[in-house]
């Protein structure tokens, strides 16, 4: 019976996450006969507590203090995120959004006045003061809710700055992103932290005008901050564990130094939102946690989800602007991506939807290219089922960009199998009707997302292996009418696996394909005698700019006749 309510509480917190947008975690109460147990839902772990007996005394006063203590607490404590509140006057959700390392103009002004008083007269400030007031905007549309148990619980929307009250102050539009990102570091010094890549990207950018277009401009990012008991607290995992009256364990800071298990290096959240630190961190103790922390940021321009492409042509602009911002970030500021996914590339277009452009977000998984970063053990990140093969088999080989165009070109092949418009998609439905049978089990593209990661890259390795293979298995099952998407992967797949120095993407080892071709013969095995050799995929690394720059060509000449048309 435990068991079984543990489900339904699994089932029903992803609907309160996806519902309640100013949801941080959630408690929840099983009762099963007369065995009682309350649970607490973080973002890596549920946590289950020892049963309370109600038909014993001390079963019963146990659960009266829980009810008592629940009833009396403040809404932070209870899961509520008391910076983000509904305004009934307006109708409308109201966010508080705050600026890490980055004073407001009042703020300055008064420090300066401040600092012309005599010393006496200086107001000093208070231990756990806020060092910037928020900022308020209010919720226009809810482009992305948080529909997942764990992970990051990523949340974005449309809004307009306000006052706390909800009244209007510019009526510009601005994208609203709300995360729990995983850090390794005090959440304010984290160098990987979105907020310092965005101010970096826009900084080093905003001297280049001819790409001012391509990549999102952070207005604001900080980390949330509000009061509990008279205290300022910034919101992490360590805040909520204080409600526990305990500590969340650090690993790392309990071992000897001479036994201390491995860090893993600049990762955060897996495909499925999993911390890949717990991996390193025993089961004994509950209080094991990888660190998260709460932040915000508000963007600009605001654009919409891919899917929103109403032709090939369309989707080859975007394509083409989001990889132009990807090699412009990464020439100029340093940082790699790691991420091309359908939730990482947006549609903005203009007035009256005359034009459209691409835009490459979430930099959650990016890192700066130091060259202490270089030198570091890679570790997986990315989405499924767009990760480069390296990635997925995270073989320690260096990620450069040539994992993110394999994403892209997996993501391309993903879209035009699929379909990019409704009326495609609803094709596939209604053949799916006829067919009593899911169309796409017919299709190798399938098991990108169906199968193990070891398993993935089994089949990626096959699907890519020769130009043949890959028409046979991919390109045959693209929509009839996107000829041109047809052209451009063909391409995209012989620059990326068949470059002559790198032996193409062999497969050193007998790796049979089990997929049926169309006609009903079975597909050619993309095999090669067993042999002691380097694997293609490893020894392309050297030959990455040539392989980009070719790349590039064939983008920028795929985006020139799209736009012509």
């Amino acid at each position: 019976m435990l068991d079984d309510a543990l489900k339904q509480v699994l089932l029903y917190s992803r609907n309160i996450y996806s519902s309640q947008h100013n949801r941080r975690f959630v408690w929840a109460l099983t009762v099963c006969s007369t065995q009682v147990h309350v649970c607490l839902l973080l973002h890596d772990a549920v946590l289950v507590s020892e049963t309370m007996d109600i038909a014993i005394s001390d079963g019963r006063r146990q659960l009266i203090e829980l009810l008592v203590n629940w009833s009396m607490c403040d809404q932070s404590q209870l899961g509520y995120d008391p910076t983000f509140y509904y305004n009934a006057d307006v109708n409308k959700w109201i966010i508080c959004c705050f600026d890490d390392d980055v004073e407001p103009v009042e703020q300055v002004k008064r420090k300066r006045k401040q600092q012309q008083q005599p010393q006496s007269k200086r107001r000093r400030q208070k231990s756990g003061e806020p060092t910037a007031t928020p900022i308020y905007y209010k919720v226009d549309l809810i482009l992305f809710t948080a529909n997942n148990v764990e992970g990051r619980h990523t949340r974005c929307f449309v809004a307009e700055k306000c006052d706390h009250n909800g009244n209007s102050d510019d009526g510009i539009k601005v994208v609203i992103k709300d995360a729990w990102a995983a850090t390794n570091y005090p959440p304010e010094q984290d160098p990987r932290s979105e907020i310092k890549l965005l101010r970096t990207i826009s900084d080093k950018l905003g001297a280049v005008p001819e790409i001012d277009h391509l990549y999102p401009k952070i207005l604001h990012g900080g980390h949330v901050r509000f009061m509990v008991d008279g205290k300022m607290h910034t919101d992490t995992t360590d805040t909520i564990f204080k409600l526990l009256n305990d500590e969340r364990l650090d690993y790392l800071k309990t071992q000897d130094l001479e036994t201390q298990q491995p860090q893993p290096q600049h990762e955060d959240d897996d495909v499925f939102g999993h911390s890949h630190a717990s991996a390193y961190k025993p089961k004994t103790d509950w209080r094991f946690q990888p660190l998260r922390a709460h932040r915000r940021i508000v963007m600009m321009p605001v654009g919409r989800h891919i899917h929103r492409v109403q032709t090939q042509e369309e989707l080859i602009i975007v394509l083409a602007d989001a990889m132009r911002c990807h090699s412009s970030i990464y020439r100029h500021c340093g940082i790699l991506h790691r991420d091309i996914s359908e939730n990482n590339i947006i549609v903005v277009r203009g007035d009256k939807d005359t034009s459209v452009q691409g835009l490459l977000i979430d930099y959650d998984y990016s890192i700066a290219l130091t060259a202490e970063n270089r030198g570091r053990r890679p570790g997986r990140s990315g989405t499924l089922p767009y990760m480069s093969i390296g990635n997925i088999e995270n073989n320690g080989t260096q990620r450069t960009q040539l994992d993110d165009w394999e994403s892209l070109l997996y993501l391309l092949c993903w879209s035009a199998t699929i379909g990019l418009t409704s009326k495609h998609r609803n094709t596939i439905r209604q053949i799916d009707k006829i067919t009593k049978r899911s169309i796409l089990s017919k299709r190798p593209i399938h098991k990108w997302i169906e199968d193990e990661d070891d398993d993935i890259a089994y089949v990626k390795r096959n699907n890519m292996h020769s130009k043949d293979i890959f028409n046979i298995s991919i390109l045959t099952h693209f929509h009839v009418e996107y000829d041109k998407l047809i052209l451009l992967a063909s391409e995209l797949h012989e620059a990326l696996f068949l470059h002559n120095g790198c032996e193409g993407a062999c497969i050193l080892r007998k790796l049979p394909l089990h997929t049926p071709a169309v006609g009903g013969s079975n597909m050619p095995s993309a095999s090669v005698p067993n042999k002691k050799s380097n694997d293609p995929l490893l020894k392309r690394v050297q030959y990455e700019q040539a392989i980009v720059e070719n790349l590039q060509k064939i983008m920028s000449r795929y985006r020139k006749q799209a736009m012509a048309i």
